[in-house]
């Protein structure tokens, strides 16, 4: 007898291509009217802005600029200098296949940024720029459902509890804010940099929406009015909603990752009236309690199992941990003035325990020498971390950098500080599934074959004894008062008669 499965469909997005990619960009600034001739850069910033995202048949792109700060002294000796430039970068992937329906998440983050003199209207700006781009595409998978089977017919049935993702999406919105320094803080007189990090702080499915809330974290720099460095932070918060293709479970859950689309500040009458964009890049995953027939037998005759492998992406983890680092720079310097780090997308490698992830900073320090003369230095950190992870995993983190110290010391400049991860780990499990059985007519039961056997409980489950004793799970759990599996090395009375 042939007992053929049907099947049941379970949608998914399924990763199609992820990539990173650096690249860098150089562009001369020249000088407007009314800015002295350049002697030297003190120190270069920037902020980057991803401007655009396209997905066309086997191509994806995205565009963005580098907003460039660059401090100068100038070669006539007076005041120093700020000026400004953009700088345009446009990646692009060829996907393994063409697809029409997929869409894509993507980071877009400032690696690293330096500046120096080419002639005296001219400053030439070298910004690296890194990219990282997740694309997936809706498909299916097709489980075989278990049938109704002859009464002497064994089924080995498990289920697994998946998080899977079903639905991804992007929301696009702007928020309007003014920058209002606080009394104590002293006033601006020169915007040096004006960095923003969103970040996602909650999120909710609500019937068939998805409620996202997070904030702004601005980090601006700039010289007092008295040409001194300052800093100052702030948060502008936001809260969105998005529309959902359809309905989830009360366990369904969303990953929401932000992305600045524009920025535009200015220092006017002491005021800075800021305009930023966004995209809210979604994923909803779903909790699915999928069933899966693994395999069945029957005492009393001879059954063939036709088995067939699924295969479907979970969310095996999402946690937060922070990485702590410590460094020291050899620098000549009396006075510490101002120091930022800019960090590249974490770049993970497979070990054999699991994955390394190694995290890395461009750290510029703009300090005066013990002559008084102000100079500005360039170094790199390094920190790496390594976590546990399956064959086949797939790794997705999230970096905000926690407020950074900075000290000088007889031997040079210390800064120690914190960045906060998120990590999603991610999996394509593979499922092995009977999909068919051939069920043949029962056989005379061997008169020689005794009633009860003794065996030792080894490296097995029950059903593995039950099958290969040609007994039941059941008639062992009874035989032997059980509830459950049985510790190893127990001896249980297996029932076959």
């Amino acid at each position: 007898m042939e007992l053929t499965f049907q099947k049941q469909s379970v949608p998914y997005l399924r990763r199609l291509f992820s990539r990173s990619e650096t690249q860098e960009q150089t562009q001369e600034l020249h000088l407007g009217e009314g800015l002295p001739d350049a002697g030297r850069v003190l120190g270069a910033w920037g902020q980057c802005v991803a401007r655009g995202k396209q997905w066309s048949g086997s191509e994806l792109s995205l565009s963005g600029a580098v907003r460039a700060w660059v401090l100068y002294a100038p070669e006539d000796g007076s005041e120093n200098r700020v000026a400004e430039i953009w700088i345009p970068v446009t990646f692009r992937w060829e996907l393994p296949e063409a697809e029409e329906d997929g869409k894509f998440t993507a980071k877009m983050q400032l690696k690293s940024i330096d500046a120096r003199v080419s002639g005296a209207r001219k400053i030439l700006v070298r910004a690296n720029v890194t990219a990282f781009v997740v694309a997936t595409v809706p498909d299916e998978a097709a489980f075989p459902m278990l049938p109704a089977v002859p009464e002497d017919v064994q089924t080995l049935v498990r289920t697994y509890p998946l998080d899977i993702p079903r639905e991804d999406g992007e929301k696009t919105f702007l928020t309007e804010d003014e920058l209002t320094l606080p009394p104590s803080q002293p006033p601006v007189g020169k915007i040096l940099c004006l960095r923003l990090s969103p970040r996602i702080s909650e999120t909710k499915l609500l019937g068939g929406k998805l409620v996202f809330r997070g904030q702004g974290d601005v980090k601006l720099s700039y010289l007092t009015q008295e040409g001194r460095f300052a800093e100052w932070e702030a948060q502008l918060p936001f809260s969105q909603f998005a529309d959902l293709g359809g309905e989830y479970s009360a366990l369904a859950h969303a990953q929401v990752e932000p992305l600045l689309t524009g920025l535009e500040a200015e220092l006017t009458d002491g005021r800075i009236p800021i305009k930023c964009s966004y995209a809210g890049q979604y994923t909803v995953y779903d909790r699915v309690e999928l069933s899966v027939c693994q395999d069945a037998y029957s005492p009393l005759r001879p059954v063939q199992v036709h088995t067939e492998e699924i295969t479907l992406p979970v969310e095996l983890e999402k946690r937060t941990q922070t990485l702590d680092f410590s460094e020291r720079f050899r620098a000549d310097a009396a006075a510490l003035e101002d120091i930022s780090l800019q960090w590249d997308i974490p770049v993970a490698r497979p070990t054999e325990q699991g994955v390394e992830l190694r995290f890395c900073a461009q750290v510029q320090s703009v300090y005066k020498d013990p002559e008084g003369m102000l100079r500005c230095a360039g170094n790199r950190l390094e920190k790496s971390i390594e976590l546990p992870a399956g064959q086949g995993s797939f790794l997705l983190v999230s970096v905000r950098e926690l407020p950074v110290k900075a000290s000088l010391s007889p031997e040079g400049m210390e800064i120690s500080g914190s960045l906060e991860l998120t990590l999603q780990a991610m999996a394509e499990q593979v499922f092995s599934a009977v999909g068919a059985l051939t069920i043949e007519a029962e056989q005379e039961p061997d008169p020689k074959r005794p009633s009860l056997l003794l065996r030792r409980m080894e490296q097995a489950e029950l059903w593995d004894l039950a099958k290969a004793a040609g007994s039941t799970v059941e008639r062992i759990r009874l035989a032997n008062h059980l509830s459950g599996e049985p510790e190893q090395g127990k001896m249980l009375i297996i029932p076959v008669g």
